[in-house]
């Protein structure tokens, strides 16, 4: 098979995986989505809060009963606003966007499964995420975590498409060991010289910056949907793997010097 048919074959396949994914996503969280009255403690009261800010026309500060309400930030109150402008202030309207997010997010993992993995992990990683009953029930809610869950996705995509340095596939060891070269046994290890750079991905930054301004920005978005806890959360998380991928390269780097110190 040529090239172009290949590529045709494969821009095919990733078309009918995102259909399958949006089509039984958009099942799960669209379907009887108003079925329920706002219910719970939390629903009823973002609905109330977002109407208010509506009808005062400040989008800025929530407010409930006239009175600040700091419990959230204005993210979740104006999507409530625009489905409410939309839909009507119903619970259809109210639960609209968290229903979007929800369809969004099974898309970006598929994709960030792709990136990471293969097409066929991509696919079952989404389709697993979209029946999981815990987010089903964010997605279907008047609240929050469907659109910090969104953002907290692409943030983690932006950061696997900037640091390819991170994700790229390392070395074989007897590559490693011919760049390396031969070293006297009496000539300590510090005669070794630096691995040279792979495809110039070590002397790259470890992290683009315009996908590290999209990372920062979903971070951003997230932080506007549930507060600190959109910066902390996925910031521990990156923070976390760098810490174990520069140490599992430095880890890797000192081996590798003790053994061409011994040959």
């Amino acid at each position: 098979m040529s090239i172009t048919g290949s590529r045709d074959v494969a821009m095919r396949r990733l078309w009918i995986d995102q259909a399958w994914i949006v089509g039984l996503a958009a099942a799960i969280y669209f379907t009887q989505l108003a079925a329920t009255r706002l219910w719970d403690l939390d629903e009823p009261l973002y609905a109330a809060c977002a109407r208010e800010m509506a009808e005062r026309g400040d989008w800025v500060v929530p407010v409930f009963n006239g009175e600040l309400f700091h419990d959230k930030p204005p993210l979740m109150f104006w999507t409530m606003i625009a489905g409410g402008e939309l839909f009507g202030w119903n619970e259809f309207g109210m639960r609209f966007f968290s229903a979007v997010f929800g369809v969004l997010t099974a898309l970006a993992v598929y994709h960030l499964g792709r990136l990471l993995f293969d097409q066929r992990t991509g696919f079952w990683a989404a389709v697993v995420m979209t029946v999981n009953v815990l987010f089903t029930i964010s997605a279907r809610a008047a609240t929050v975590d469907a659109a910090l869950t969104l953002a907290t996705t692409l943030a983690f995509g932006a950061l696997v498409l900037g640091g390819r340095r991170l994700f790229a596939p390392q070395p074989k060891e007897a590559h490693q060991r011919d760049a390396v070269g031969p070293c006297p046994r009496a000539v300590p290890a510090a005669c070794v010289p630096p691995l040279p750079p792979a495809d110039n991905q070590s002397t790259a930054p470890m992290l683009a910056w315009p996908w590290a301004a999209v990372m920062w920005a979903a971070m951003g978005v997230a932080v506007l949907a549930k507060g600190p806890v959109g910066l902390l959360l996925p910031a521990a998380a990156i923070g976390l793997f760098l810490m174990l991928q520069l140490r599992a390269e430095r880890d890797a780097a000192t081996a590798l010097r003790r053994h061409a110190a011994d040959r």
